[in-house]
């Protein structure tokens, strides 16, 4: 149920600071090197990095990848963009996210909290349920492994699918930001949705059974 390698970028956030965690790796099986593939003369992840790099609202970038030779290269292109890169677990990719949002003192150790989002970047795996599997498996780690008590998320007013998806997992509404966040010229609200981890408890059997029931949904559905 883990989201696929190269698929998304996270942003973790403390109360103080908010890091984007860019994952990224050259082993792939189907177009290895494929983050580094030119485009306009520029490797596509650094065009990646930029752009979070504009963001108002992103303190830090950070680059995590494998900590093997073979990506030795992502780690030279790191320093060349001047942001911090953190090497991790090569298999366990939700580990290495973890592991260098703790490095970029992005989870608030003191009060056993923080806050966590992502996208999914390819506009053909959206759909198929991958939002809830990295739902799943990010608040299993958060509660489960790092015993955090609590985990927190901010969402655009105008995303009623994701609103909708965090009340589905037991998140319950806790603040309403007016103007909040900038998008253009546009200023937009922000709902500010949690989950404590008595509520994990209570809701995990039900999740996970409802996981459980869309992943034979989608092989009912491939096998058509």
């Amino acid at each position: 149920m883990g989201l696929p390698p190269g698929t998304g970028t996270s942003s973790i956030v403390s109360s103080e600071r908010v890091v984007a965690i860019v994952q990224a790796r050259l082993g792939s099986v189907r177009l290895p090197g494929k983050v580094l593939s030119p485009v306009l003369g520029k490797p596509v992840l650094a065009h990646l990095v930029e752009r979070l790099s504009r963001a108002d609202s992103i303190d830090e970038v950070v680059l995590a990848i494998p900590d093997t030779a073979a990506n030795n290269e992502l780690a030279v292109l790191a320093d060349e963009l001047r942001i911090g890169c953190f090497r991790g677990d090569e298999d366990d990719v939700l580990l290495r996210y973890s592991e260098a949002a703790s490095a970029a003192k992005a989870i608030d150790e003191h009060n056993s909290r923080c806050s966590w989002g992502f996208y999914i970047a390819s506009q053909a795996l959206r759909g198929r349920g991958l939002g809830s599997s990295a739902w799943f498996q990010t608040l299993r780690y958060a509660f489960d492994d790092l015993e955090l008590e609590k985990v927190s998320s901010e969402v655009l007013d105008t995303n009623l699918s994701v609103i909708a998806l965090h009340e589905r997992f037991g998140f319950r509404r806790e603040a309403y930001f007016r103007s909040h966040v900038r998008r253009g010229d546009e200023r937009i609200d922000v709902i500010g949705l949690a989950m404590l981890r008595a509520d994990w408890q209570l809701c995990r059997p039900g999740i996970e059974d409802q996981l459980r029931r869309n992943e034979r949904s989608h092989a009912d559905l491939k096998g058509k």
